[in-house]
């Protein structure tokens, strides 16, 4: 009885708690400058569970960030916009998307400003889009260009007496290389090569346009390495050194003075819905990390493992909701479990039957993650997207020699010759070798079949475009493995224009599968968990989600385990 009473009143307070954050608003003053905080990460979706949420809790994300700075754009009473850079960690994709947004504020006639308080290529790539661009006084400018960066595990593998055992499909499939190899293969050289010089030519060439440089002149200060802020100044690379609040000062003038500050958390708090017009609803469904089979779950140690149910979920919860009119589905995935991906895969194509279905790319859409993307009616990435990467792989490590080692021994009683085909304690034999082989190969031909019906490719030129090999989201285009280039703003206008959604009629971006109320968290026994969403007991634990595709002789569609970017 006192657990019903308790339980009672925490519903009541959180009830009234949660009512009163949708009502209080913030309201804007009619000269407004509006100032915005970009540090640390800007993940695709919230990771803050039920509770967090409740108690009022809030992270930033990538989409609200960008909307926000796009209702800005619209909103006669914002007048100019300060935005204080620190490190960052996000992927270049994003990166684009924020930018691109801060782009189309300066188009729309409002005045642009950014502080650069810390920070490489990434941070400088966002800020170099301003009319003003400060360095702090204690800051720099350290734009000395990407890298590419793989750990090769041979040399420690073969210390401890762990072979690694992997068959692959497709010369470019070279994930499992870490494992087997000490150092670069040439052809894995010479695709990061490819890459790398795609993503830092587009950069640069933006970067300097921005900053009225040539790109020669802007090369030569990128080799130069760190810039102080005085330095930064004299090279043309930045307008002033300025503290946050002298810059605010400076803008506030340059922008025709007595403007009155806004925070970006306050200006883009949710509004009361029934204030403005009718909307129509766009269903947004996120494929946010390595895709495996079950629940999204969000690992401290491995970062977020995708759910292949959490993610089909939100699509059929999408397509058999009569209010939606289409269903935008962000990606930003390197690949995973070929099984999950084709769970995927299967949901997103009926929800294309009755609906359109848009995909819009992140920082990665690659293998498992391009995979899943061919469902669409249409693709679009941002040029530094990682996408492609059609090609399968499977392995296991041989643990024998490291079993020695520590004077474990094993009894075992099989039946079946095969029986022990993912065991874990020496390589395949030839026949067991043969027999993954022949898996990887109907599954290859099965992903060769799904790209060429997706993207309507014949299956002879998708063969030639496969093979494990990745691409930009620009040279993609150029393959006719993507539609266009854009971020989630483009992808939403392509969901409006397939569905007929009038020009004039709101849209509002409605996420999927739909949050349970706190209520329904505690039924199901949690209030906790990723993107909303509630943790698994003991979350499953990082192992088991390996165990079922590499230890367990999954066919896995998952990329590289490389850092590109800045350093």
């Amino acid at each position: 009885m006192l657990l019903v009473g308790l339980a009672g009143a925490i519903a009541c307070g959180l009830t009234a708690g949660g009512m009163a954050l949708l009502l209080r608003g913030h309201p804007i003053p009619r000269r407004a400058l509006l100032r915005i905080d970009l540090r640390g990460d800007l993940p695709e979706e919230s990771r803050l569970g039920v509770l967090e949420r409740l108690l009022g809790w809030h992270e930033v994300t990538v989409r609200e960030l960008v909307a926000g700075i796009d209702d800005a754009a619209a909103d006669p009473r914002v007048h100019a916009a300060l935005v204080r850079i620190g490190d960052l960690d996000i992927g270049l994709a994003r990166a684009q998307e924020i930018r691109q947004a801060l782009a189309r504020f300066r188009a729309a006639e409002r005045r642009l400003a950014v502080v650069l308080e810390a920070g490489g290529p990434t941070e400088y790539y966002i800020a170099s889009v301003a009319d003003d661009l400060d360095v702090a006084p204690g800051g720099n400018v350290d734009v000395t260009g990407l890298v590419a960066e793989l750990p090769f595990l041979r040399g420690t593998l073969d210390r401890i007496g762990v072979a690694a055992d992997f068959e692959r499909i497709g010369e470019d499939k070279d994930s499992p290389d870490i494992y087997t190899r000490e150092d670069m293969s040439p052809r894995m050289r010479a695709t990061f090569e490819r890459l790398l010089t795609g993503l830092w030519s587009g950069m640069t060439s933006e970067m300097a346009e921005d900053r009225g440089l040539t790109e020669e002149v802007f090369h030569r200060l990128v080799d130069t390495g760190f810039l102080g802020p005085n330095a930064a100044v004299d090279s043309g690379l930045a307008d002033d050194v300025l503290h946050t609040d002298e810059a605010r000062d400076h803008l506030a003038e340059v922008a025709g003075g007595n403007l009155e500050d806004v925070d970006f958390e306050d200006y883009a708090a949710p509004r009361r819905r029934w204030l403005s017009p009718r909307p129509v609803r766009v269903a947004l469904v996120h494929l946010s990390g390595t895709i495996v089979p079950g629940e999204t779950l969000d690992n401290e140690w491995a970062g977020q493992m995708c759910g292949a149910e959490t993610v089909a979920t939100g699509l059929e919860e999408a397509r058999d909701d009569d209010a939606v009119r289409a269903v935008v589905l962000r990606i930003d995935s390197p690949g995973g479990s070929g099984a999950a991906s084709d769970r995927i895969w299967r949901a997103a194509s009926l929800v294309r039957e009755s609906k359109p279905l848009i995909v819009s790319m992140g920082d990665y859409a690659a293998s498992g993650g391009y995979y899943v993307a061919v469902a669409a009616d249409e693709i679009v990435a941002q040029p530094a997207t990682i996408t492609g990467s059609i090609g399968v792989f499977s392995g296991k490590f041989a643990l024998g020699g490291l079993y020695d080692w520590l004077g474990l021994h094993w009894g075992v009683v099989q039946r079946g010759r095969n029986a022990d085909l993912f065991n874990d304690r020496r390589p395949w034999t030839d026949e067991q070798r043969r027999l993954v082989r022949a898996q990887l190969e109907e599954f290859y031909a099965r992903f060769l079949e799904v790209v060429a019906s997706g993207r309507d490719l014949d299956p002879a030129r998708v063969a030639q475009l496969g093979g494990g090999r990745v691409y930009t989201g620009e040279e993609a285009v150029d393959e006719g493995l993507v539609d266009s280039l854009g971020g989630l703003a483009e992808a939403v206008q392509a969901a409006r224009e397939r569905a007929h959604i009038d020009a004039d009629t709101p849209v509002v971006l409605e996420t999927y599968p739909r949050r349970r109320g706190w209520l329904g968290a505690l039924a199901k026994g949690g209030v906790s968990g990723a993107a909303g969403l509630e943790r698994t007991p003991a979350r499953r634990a990082l192992a088991e989600a390996l165990q079922q595709q590499v230890l367990a002789g999954e066919t896995v569609l998952a990329w590289l385990p490389a850092r590109v970017g800045p350093r």
